[in-house]
């Protein structure tokens, strides 16, 4: 194995420092965009973000696995896997752009959005710069040097807080296309900052067909997975905006966007995890295998519950600064919606595991088994519940998923539903004796 190729001992803690600093900047900019945009705006600018997400996470399912999983596997083809799977990205970035166009007109009437073909207009700058960068994110998990990802994520995200602060400062509204430039200008100064930062790690040769068949073939799946997944996550927002039009959107997303902060040490865990999953099934097998998901499972609920509990008790306080006035009914959304943050570790994880040991196919039909549950649930109780039943959908909808998945994973290895509970405990006896000693010292 190549010096690039060997695990890094900080790996996790820099992959959760990359999805901290990602998701700390996104936050801080979406303080100041409530402030900075009316109740309709940020209703379309969010319309336009699921949009948006869903085709950045298909063309990272299409990439990034199919490339941390053979450059593991074949180190010594580790140059024309990149160049192969780097093909891919644009090729599959330029697809994407011409198909939200397509969709662009019937998605602005459905939604009552007029603005929303202009938005998606713009939509190929942000895939080129943002695409760039987010592929030199995808070698570094595939080197398992995370580095260069805190530093992307960190110019990527400051940046746009920074210029957001100045606008709100000097009092200047911006319009919503001038958002997506400076995702994309944000954007590119990550990736040449990673680039000459990190450069050695990006060594490629030209693609052969036979890898560029290989990885489009493993990445269909994974691709279908995510996107199968975002409209999972996102289709109670694409109802809401059908059913009750962009106004009602911003209240809920609020509410959204709160707990999904509450995941970003999942993503991390998940991220520096799955090449570990990966080498342990192809050497050990599957009892290894096991006990890697469990105590995963159990460290991501370790660091998820807390957060649960502070914001169930302080919602309102928490609603009022991330919002301001007239987000009131985010409040009890947002308590029913910390139920389902619980339940994704498992979910997560799941995902994470059947990629990681070659079971993409898998994982692809359990998300669409989740879309058709909650895409039901959510057009029942939406129209008899409004807001609250879409959040309502998302629990029983996750609720329902996550004992399908345990029960997948049983036919594959000997995964058992209460040593999360007891690794639970041991990773809060860990914490509690880490900090009993500090403050001894």
């Amino acid at each position: 194995m190549s010096e690039s190729n060997k695990p890094r001992k900080d790996g996790r803690l820099m992959a959760i420092l990359g999805q901290l600093s990602n998701q700390g900047f996104a936050l801080f900019s979406l303080l100041i965009l409530l402030r900075l945009l009316s109740k309709e705006d940020y209703g379309m600018w969010a319309l336009y973000l699921t949009v948006l997400s869903m085709a950045e996470m298909a063309r990272a399912g299409f990439v990034q696995n199919g490339l941390v999983s053979f450059v593991q596997s074949h180190p010594a083809e580790d140059r024309r896997i990149i160049g192969a799977s780097y093909a891919l990205n644009m090729g599959l970035g330029i697809l994407l752009w011409v198909g939200l166009m397509l969709l662009a007109r019937p998605l602005g009437r459905i939604w009552s959005a007029p603005s929303f073909p202009e938005l998606t207009m713009w939509y190929g700058l942000f895939m080129l710069t943002l695409g760039g960068l987010r592929f030199l994110e995808y070698v570094q998990i595939a080197r398992q040097d995370f580095k260069g990802v805190l530093i992307g994520n960190s110019l990527y995200g400051g940046i746009q807080c920074l210029v957001l602060a100045i606008w709100w400062v000097i009092g200047y509204q911006p319009e919503l296309r001038e958002l997506i430039w400076l995702q994309a200008g944000a954007a590119a100064t990550g990736f040449a900052a990673v680039w000459l930062s990190r450069r050695k790690l990006f060594v490629w040769a030209l693609p052969t067909w036979d890898w560029l068949k290989k990885l489009a073939n493993y990445g269909r799946f994974v691709l279908g997975t995510n996107l199968g997944s975002m409209l999972l996550q996102r289709v109670d927002v694409m109802l809401i905006g059908y059913f009750m039009g962009p106004v009602a959107v911003a209240p809920y997303n609020v509410a959204l966007r709160m707990t999904s902060y509450l995941e970003v040490p999942l993503r991390g865990l998940a991220t520096a995890v799955f090449p570990r999953i990966s080498q342990a099934w192809a050497r050990e097998g599957a009892a290894p295998v096991a006990r890697l998901h469990e105590k995963t499972v159990a460290d991501m609920l370790a660091l998820t519950l807390p957060g649960c509990l502070i914001l169930w008790v302080a919602a309102p306080w928490a609603v009022q600064i991330m919002a301001g006035p007239g987000y009131e009914e985010a409040v009890g959304l947002l308590r029913i919606l910390l139920v389902f943050a619980l339940a994704k570790p498992w979910g997560r994880m799941f995902g994470t595991t059947m990629d990681a040991i070659g079971k993409p196919n898998i994982n692809f039909r359990y998300v669409l088994v989740g879309l058709v549950i909650n895409t039901v649930l959510s057009a029942l109780m939406i129209p008899a519940l409004g807001l609250e039943g879409a959040a309502y959908a998302m629990v029983l909808g996750m609720a329902l998923l996550v004992a399908l998945n345990h029960w997948q994973l049983r036919r594959f290895m000997p995964v058992r539903a209460w040593q999360v509970l007891a690794d639970l405990g041991i990773a809060y006896r860990y914490l509690y004796a880490r900090l009993k000693q500090r403050l001894a010292l």
